[in-house]
């Protein structure tokens, strides 16, 4: 039988898993969806480019982040969170503005040889 310290710690040992999860996922889809992105040719290159990089930092700091590196768990409060997403917040406002603006361009035909 579970005592009541064990509850507790195994109800905060679950809280970190699943905040960590969510925000883990996000990263990764979103570096597969920005390197479609890239590989298509919809957006300018530079722009999808740091929608890759930035993502792919975040998958890479997430998990160091969470294990107590970068300043302990994911505090939206934090300066070393928001400097860890700032990337992809500068991607995700100019890609919305780009948009807007421009729209997204047709997918470039590859021709065989």
């Amino acid at each position: 039988m579970e005592g009541k310290g064990e509850r507790g710690m195994t109800r905060t040992m679950n809280a970190r898993i699943a905040g960590v999860t969510p925000i883990l996922y996000f990263a990764v889809g979103s570096t597969i969806f920005f390197w479609l992105l890239l590989r298509g040719r919809m957006i300018p290159a530079a722009l999808a480019r740091l929608g890759v990089l930035g993502s792919a930092f975040l998958v890479a700091i997430i998990p160091l982040q969470r294990a107590g590196l970068f300043g302990g768990a994911v505090n939206w409060f934090s300066s070393v969170t928001w400097l860890m997403w700032l990337p992809t917040l500068v991607f995700e406002l100019t890609l919305a503005v780009w948009l807007i603006v421009k729209g997204a361009g047709a997918p470039v035909q590859r021709q065989s040889a």
